[in-house]
């Protein structure tokens, strides 16, 4: 019996893992659920399965499609074991994950990230969960014109994608990492964007 059994464990907030409180439960800097008050009771959602899926793929690169819907499983589990006040059942679903600790690569990928930054389930998204302003202002023109060409740059290792939407697996497994939304994100944005087909 001299072989070695892998360990999984959660970290306090902000550490290099995942972490499971009353809060939600967060990947590094990522918050992945989120606590939000609704019609004065306390629920918790998952962030976007695009967002979760890109956290993912930064963290722990290669991830295929099945690692990846494991992952959403374990999270919608512990989500409502939490909405539950069941603390100890998010725990052990969290940890249930199997996700290892995060390198400081990872880390500094997540932390870097701007699509991953700030998420607030309490902000206002369109039907694709997008997120919107939400302030009303039509500000289309104003980001037609002030918004330069997108750059992107060349990748040989097949591993991300610029199609964004659905992640799919590449030949070896892996899944594409989709990229950053274009501009604001505002819903005015988008339904020009989508007008438009760009």
């Amino acid at each position: 019996m001299g072989g070695s059994f892998p360990m999984f464990r959660l970290t306090e907030r902000g550490g290099d893992g995942l972490c499971c409180d009353r809060r939600g439960i967060a990947l590094g800097p990522v918050a992945l659920v989120e606590a939000a008050n609704a019609n004065g009771r306390r629920v918790y959602r998952l962030r976007p399965a695009e967002e979760i899926a890109r956290a993912l793929a930064l963290a722990y690169d290669p991830f295929t499609p099945d690692d990846l819907a494991r992952r959403l499983s374990g999270l919608d589990v512990a989500a409502r074991a939490l909405e539950a006040d069941d603390l100890a059942k998010a725990t052990v679903a969290t940890v249930l994950m199997k996700l290892p600790p995060l390198s400081a690569d990872a880390m500094a990928k997540l932390a870097r990230d701007p699509t991953l930054k700030k998420y607030s389930p309490d902000q206002p998204r369109d039907e694709g969960g997008r997120w919107t302003s939400g302030d009303g202002a039509d500000r289309a023109a104003d980001d037609a014109a002030s918004t330069p060409p997108v750059r992107v740059a060349a990748n040989d290792t097949g591993v991300m994608s610029d199609a964004g939407g659905i992640l799919s697996a590449t030949a070896s497994g892996a899944v594409q990492v989709p990229p950053p939304p274009p501009g604001s994100g505002s819903v005015r944005e988008q339904r020009r964007h989508d007008r438009e087909g760009i």
